[in-house]
C-alpha cells in the first residue's frame, strides 16, 4: 500500500512539473527550468522503477506493457528496446508503407495536375482525368526507381568503379601489368539498410557492400577484396585491397583503400576467401572436363551419323548388276532376204 502511494505521489508531482515547464517563459532562467527537467526525469526514473515492483497494478497490464516497462526499469533498455520494436514493424510492414506513399503520391499530384490545368485549359473532363492519372502514375514511378537507386546498393556498379581506380593505378599496374581484366566469377554480400533509432528519431541505415574477384593481368594474377558503402547517393570505398601472390609463396597485398585493421575486421570477406579460391583453382579443372564432355558429344554424334548412313544404304533397292545378273538384252532373230 505503501508503495502505490509513492508512486501515486510521484506522478502527481511529474504531472505538475510537466504543466509547469509547458507554461515557462523564454525569459525564465536557464538554470531553473533545467533543473525542472532534471527532477521531472528523475520523477519518470523512480516511477518506472517502482511500477514492477507493485504486483497489483502490474498485473493488471497487457504483456507487451509488462515487457516493455522490465525492459525500461534497466538502464538504457529503453531505446534498444523501442528501436527493436520500430526495426521488426519497419521489416513486416516497408512494402506496405510504400505501396500507401505511392498510392496517395499519385492521388495527390493528379488532383494538383488537374485542379491547375483546368484554370488555364478547358478541357474534356474524362479525357483530363485520364491523361493526368496516368501521368501522375508515370512521374510517381518514375521517383520510387531514382529514389531506389539512389539508396538502393547495385553490385555492377561496385564493380566497375572498382575496375576503373584499378586499371587507373600505377601500383597495381607495374606489379601485375596492364591491361587488368575481371572475371564474371564474384562473390559479394550486402548489408546495412532498413530503420534504425537515433534518440528517438527514425533513420535509415547505410547500404554497405563486401565483395571478391578475382583479378588477371598480362603478368600475373590477384585476388581483389573491397567493401563499399552507399552515402547520399554515392559509393564509398571503405577498403579496395589485391592480393598478388609472389614468387617465394607469399602474398602481396596492395591497398588502394583502407588498411590492414579495415581488411582484417571483415568477417563475411574471410569466410568467403577460402571457398572462393578453391572455386577458383579448379578452374582449369574444369576447362579439361568440359573439353572431355565436348569431345564425347562429337564421337557420339559421329557414330550415330555412322548407324543412320548404314541403315539408309540397308533400307535402298539393290540394281541388276548387283544381283549378278548382268544387264538383260534383247535377242532379235536373224531373217534372211
Amino acid at each position: 500500500m505503501g508503495r502505490q502511494q509513492a508512486l501515486a505521489s510521484a506522478v502527481r508531482q511529474a504531472t505538475c512539473l510537466l504543466r509547469q515547464s509547458q507554461s515557462a517563459t523564454l525569459s525564465e532562467p536557464v538554470a531553473e527550468y533545467g533543473g525542472r527537467v532534471s527532477l521531472l526525469t528523475g520523477l519518470s526514473r523512480t516511477a518506472w522503477q517502482t511500477l514492477p515492483r507493485s504486483p497489483a497494478m502490474y498485473s493488471r497490464l497487457p504483456r507487451q506493457a509488462q515487457k516493455l516497462i522490465t525492459s525500461a526499469s534497466q538502464p538504457g533498455q529503453l531505446q534498444k528496446a523501442l528501436g527493436l520494436q520500430a526495426e521488426a514493424f519497419w521489416q513486416a510492414h516497408r512494402r506496405k508503407f510504400a505501396l500507401a506513399a505511392c498510392a496517395l503520391g499519385a492521388y495527390f499530384l493528379w488532383k494538383t495536375l488537374f485542379g491547375v490545368t483546368s484554370i488555364f485549359v478547358n478541357l474534356s473532363e474524362t479525357m483530363a482525368e485520364t491523361g493526368f492519372l496516368a501521368l501522375a502514375v508515370a512521374l510517381v514511378a518514375f521517383l520510387y526507381l531514382y529514389l531506389r537507386r539512389k539508396w538502393g546498393v547495385n553490385a555492377d556498379t561496385v564493380y566497375r568503379n572498382a575496375m576503373y581506380q584499378l586499371n587507373t593505378n600505377a601500383g597495381v599496374l607495374e606489379v601485375m601489368g596492364a591491361p587488368l581484366a575481371g572475371s564474371d566469377v564474384r562473390a559479394y554480400v550486402s548489408s546495412g539498410g532498413g530503420l534504425r533509432l537515433k534518440g528517438l528519431l527514425p533513420r535509415f541505415r547505410s547500404r554497405r557492400l563486401q565483395m571478391i574477384f578475382p583479378l588477371r593481368g598480362s603478368d600475373r594474377r590477384g585476388l581483389v577484396s573491397l567493401e563499399a558503402k552507399k552515402l547520399h547517393g554515392t559509393y564509398r570505398f571503405k577498403l579496395l585491397a589485391v592480393d598478388v601472390p609472389a614468387a617465394a609463396g607469399a602474398e602481396q597485398r596492395i591497398f588502394l583503400e583502407g588498411d590492414q585493421q579495415i581488411y582484417a575486421r571483415g568477417g563475411v570477406m574471410g569466410e568467403l576467401r577460402d571457398p572462393f579460391l578453391r572455386a577458383l583453382s579448379l578452374k582449369e579443372v574444369h576447362e579439361e572436363e568440359d573439353e572431355m564432355d565436348d569431345a564425347a558429344q562429337e564421337a557420339e554424334e559421329l557414330q550415330a551419323e555412322r548407324i543412320r548412313e548404314a541403315e539408309l544404304l540397308s533400307r535402298k533397292p539393290k540394281s541388276m548388276d548387283e544381283d549378278g545378273l548382268g544387264p538383260l538384252k534383247m535377242i532379235v532373230p536373224w531373217e534372211d532376204p
